[in-house]
């Protein structure tokens, strides 16, 4: 053992002392990410040169509360677990490694921390390391998982390898409105595996209703039933403006379907569907969803205008400023803040379009003189009032809030308000439906 690994061990252990102790009191790891071209040959390790660890996403959020902070190959047959979260029920669940593009029952199993092949117990937060069997190095695996083996359940996984790459996926339309009071934003086709739902809602009163996808025009009982967000084959509860990921079992893909919905099994009843359109190009999975391939959380937040516009006083247009949304994201609850902000190093905003319909009036707030976090569950707080709003009554984007002094572009939150509330800000401005935008300050002149 040369002794950069011995000194990486000697770190590791120090790390794991307690076994309940959580990730974020663990000191920074010294980590280069991975990126090899898809279609790389297998990366060969010397006999000479030193090992550098390789940081890992963590594990994808399938199935029984799995989830874990980065993943580490401290050498070529060692994974290193940081903060392992899981419940502990899956009947034979178990780390398994193996090849492809999505975990399946040809991988083999890796003993756990203690060198068990049980099935695993349940974790609250624990640093874990982990060796491959045998002469298996990981330059002959594609991922690690969590495997259930008796029911062939995969509660998520990370791969070993993964491209860089800046393609977050297709947006589509947003479900149609059948049947209990479905409804939500536009739906993203995040990869071939993954779909992100928007600001969903649904009165929870189906007595059979599930995540359905399939062949053929609509919805039919030739589909296929998904799992929630969290895994669960449970009827559908309700949901009251929550964004959800949503991921296709076994090896079905968006290659292989035409929509995607809810569906009652028992009356055999849709509710409302999205359809996969065949002209366009969906990403192949490329690591965990909720990161980029270079370990930030992915943040999809509602922008008001197209992708290439802002919003100008005429409404959106063609602009070349950026969007850079400057609010802080809390991932805590979704009801008050008790938890410090995700670190903005740490993020990576990306846009949907949706364009909010307001009742009377819109304005944007000041960055400068408004805080407005972002929750748990895509609502918007707006700290000056303690005002929570749904993703119904705010979307983002960038304006320019300068005077006569000069332009001052920001990327901001544009609120819906009524026509007998007073806005916050002392500069803002009021957009009416058909597009004209005018100034207003507050006490100083200006008015409607």
């Amino acid at each position: 053992m040369n002794a950069f690994r011995a000194l990486f061990l000697f770190a590791c252990a120090l790390i794991s002392h307690s076994s309940t102790q959580k990730a974020s009191s663990s000191p920074p790891l010294a980590v280069v990410p991975l990126q090899t071209d898809e279609n790389s040959a297998d990366i060969e390790t010397s006999s000479t040169a030193p090992f550098l660890p390789i940081t890992l996403l963590p594990f994808t959020q399938l199935a029984h509360g799995l989830r874990s902070g980065p993943i580490t190959i401290i050498d070529p047959r060692t994974f290193f677990i940081q903060d392992l979260h899981y419940d502990g029920k899956g009947p034979d669940a178990h780390f398994w490694v193996g090849k492809g593009t999505w975990p399946s029952g040809d991988g083999i199993l890796v003993r756990n921390e203690n060198q068990s092949s049980l099935p695993l117990p349940a974790y609250t937060g624990q640093n874990v390391t982990i060796t491959l069997p045998g002469s298996l190095t990981y330059n002959k695996i594609d991922y690690l998982a969590m495997w259930c083996i008796t029911f062939k359940h995969n509660f998520g996984h990370t791969f070993i390898r993964r491209r860089p790459s800046t393609e977050y996926g297709v947006q589509l339309a947003p479900f149609t409105r059948l049947a209990h009071g479905l409804r939500s934003g536009p739906i993203v086709a995040v990869d071939k595996k993954t779909f992100f739902v928007s600001n969903l809602h649904y009165d929870g009163k189906g007595p059979d209703a599930h995540f359905w996808a399939g062949k053929g025009p609509e919805p039919s009982t030739d589909g296929v039933l998904v799992p929630d967000e969290n895994g669960s084959s449970k009827s559908l509860s309700e949901y009251t403006g929550q964004n959800v990921y949503v991921t296709l079992p076994g090896e079905l893909t968006t290659d292989s379907i035409d929509y995607f919905g809810l569906w009652c099994i028992q009356f055999k009843q849709n509710f409302g569907h999205t359809t996969i359109p065949k002209n366009v190009t969906i990403p192949e999975p490329n690591g965990n969803p909720l990161y980029t391939h270079d370990n930030r959380r992915i943040i999809r937040v509602q922008k008001c205008c197209a992708l290439n516009q802002v919003l100008l006083e005429g409404g959106c247009g063609s602009s070349e400023e950026r969007f850079n949304p400057p609010m802080n994201v809390h991932e805590h609850n979704s009801s008050h803040i008790d938890d410090e902000p995700i670190a903005a190093e740490s993020i990576e905003f990306v846009p949907f379009v949706q364009a909010i319909t307001c009742s009377h009036q819109k304005y944007p707030l000041d960055p400068e003189e408004e805080s407005f976090p972002l929750m748990k569950n895509g609502s918007l707080m707006v700290l000056n009032t303690q005002n929570i709003l749904s993703m119904d009554n705010y979307c983002i984007e960038t304006v320019n809030l300068g005077d006569e002094a000069g332009s001052r572009w920001v990327t901001t939150a544009i609120l819906c308000f009524s026509s007998g509330n007073v806005p916050l800000s002392s500069t803002f401005f009021v957009i009416y439906a058909v597009g004209m935008c005018l100034r207003h300050r507050i006490g100083g002149g200006l008015a409607a």
